[in-house]
């Protein structure tokens, strides 16, 4: 016994089957549409910077130049056997191991320059050693001086850069560096011609001593008040003093008074 016409299913016309495959192609075409963008982006991409890589390594050279320099301040050229002296060697190690392409190579070339006690077996299990072991970024700064013992005397005198000493706080390095760029700002003032504030004539103010006003003063002087000589030898008036006095003797309206101009014109 069939089931009646109401609870049957309706069977899917051609049409409606057709129109379904049609949306499921067009799917499928949208969808590789995507794909096929999703790869040329993917090939219009940069390549990665190869200079990302190689600052690693400048970074990594500058610090094992800095703990080159303090061990061989505190130990001299050749590398103690004691405890501190192997604690080094360890450290050189590891940063040896993230810095060269070929780590053993390296190290036993450091050891036999500056650890003539240590056989070359030693050194290459030592290097070795820090090569199975899963090598981690380099120490910050902080924590490599506190590692090394850093101290500020020591890290000023040999000018380490790439670790702090363990006796300044951020907020006194803070405030030494400023000092640094400071003085070095002053300097290069200084080697271009430039006199400090406190120096200047302004805050000198050498007239009032002299009992004159400002513009006296200078006019005796021979120069307008930037300093530029305004007389030659001659006592006339030279043309850096007419070049540099034309803008400070123009009045109201463009014209100096009349006994300026004929001052300038006698002196002309």
């Amino acid at each position: 016994m069939g089931f009646p016409m109401a609870h049957r299913r309706p069977a899917i016309g051609t049409g409606e089957r057709e129109m379904k495959t049609q949306a499921k192609t067009r799917a499928e075409e949208t969808s590789e549409r995507f794909q096929d963008a999703d790869r040329r982006a993917d090939r219009a991409k940069p390549p990665k910077r190869p200079q990302s890589t190689s600052r690693h390594k400048l970074f990594l050279t500058l610090r094992l130049n800095d703990l080159e320099a303090v061990y061989r301040h505190r130990h001299g050229k050749v590398y103690p056997d004691t405890p501190d002296g192997r604690k080094a060697i360890d450290v050189i190690a590891g940063y040896t191991a993230m810095r060269s392409d070929a780590p053993v190579k390296s190290f036993v070339a450091f050891a036999r320059a500056r650890v003539p006690w240590l056989v070359p077996e030693d050194a290459t299990r030592i290097v070795e050693g820090v090569i199975d072991t899963p090598l981690c970024e380099p120490h910050r700064k902080r924590e490599l001086g506190r590692i090394i013992g850093l101290t500020e005397a020591e890290r000023s005198m040999l000018g380490i850069r790439t670790i702090e000493a363990i006796d300044v706080t951020p907020r006194q390095r803070k405030a030494i560096n400023r000092e640094r760029d400071a003085a070095r700002k002053r300097a290069a003032r200084r080697r271009a011609g430039a006199t400090s504030h406190g120096e200047s004539l302004a805050r000198k103010e050498p007239w009032k001593a002299a009992g004159v006003s400002r513009r006296t003063w200078f006019r005796r002087r021979g120069t307008d008040s930037s300093g530029i000589t305004c007389l030659n030898s001659d006592g006339r008036i030279s043309a850096k003093g007419r070049a540099s006095g034309s803008a400070l003797c123009r009045g109201i309206g463009g014209r100096a008074p009349a006994a300026q101009r004929a001052r300038c014109a006698r002196a002309a």
